[in-house]
């Protein structure tokens, strides 16, 4: 048995996988865009980088919340706070078509089963 002293752990790091330049283009998207879906970055990112090696979801997730320190908690916040801006701004462009509440129709698809439209006949 031999004698020593016990380095401690190094703690690895994980590579960024994306140049600086992308990450700041994001950090940029996500401040003009309080409301987004991931597909809307995924497309965005390949307009914006169209060379750029991985814009898969996951990545882009990854790169939100371990390189940006945009969590979903964050992420969740800034929609709260953007919602109501939308609202208005739905209002406001709406307003112009609209003259009667019965001029409005909503679709409810929240429990549409797409299979019982092959057989003709519903739930």
């Amino acid at each position: 048995m031999k004698t020593g002293t016990v380095d401690a752990m190094r703690k690895s790091w994980k590579k960024n996988r994306w140049p600086v330049q992308v990450n700041e283009w994001i950090l940029q998207y996500t401040a003009r865009h309080r409301c987004f879906y991931i597909e809307e970055l995924q497309d965005a990112l390949k307009l914006e980088f169209p060379t750029l090696a991985n814009v898969s979801q996951a990545t882009i997730c990854r790169a939100l919340m371990h390189h940006l320190g945009l969590t979903r908690k964050a992420l969740e916040k800034r929609a709260r706070e953007a919602a109501d801006f939308e609202l208005h701004d739905y209002y406001r462009r709406l307003r112009p078509f609209y003259s009667n509440p019965n001029q409005l129709v909503f679709g409810d698809e929240t429990s549409k089963d797409g299979r019982d439209a092959l057989w003709k006949w519903s739930k």
